[in-house]
């Protein structure tokens, strides 16, 4: 976590918290010094290392799409038509109980 927050671009770092949602936000601790190596040191984006060294990762790995939504379906209680306890509502992420 401590690499993604000080070596990702935005951008990357999004992606990397869209394959992994649960671990946003957690706390990591202070990366200060690291982030004033990078400064000072010059280093490149995460961005050109992708385009200049490792161009062949996004070619298959390609970014993935924004999550709409996530976590787990249940059924709350029983019922004789299962197949319409429950509707997930994909384009809002939600879930709708029946």
């Amino acid at each position: 976590m401590r690499v993604v927050e000080v070596w990702l671009d935005p951008e990357y770092r999004e992606y990397f918290y869209t394959r992994e949602p649960t671990v946003r936000g957690y706390p990591i601790g202070d990366v200060s010094k690291q982030v004033a190596f990078k400064k000072q040191h010059k280093c490149r984006s995460f961005k050109w290392f992708l385009e200049n060294v490792a161009y062949e990762v996004l070619e298959k790995f390609p970014p993935p799409p924004p999550n709409i939504g996530w976590g787990e379906v249940s059924q709350l209680s029983y019922c004789d038509n299962c197949m319409l306890c429950v509707v997930v509502c994909v384009h809002v992420g939600t879930l709708l109980w029946l």
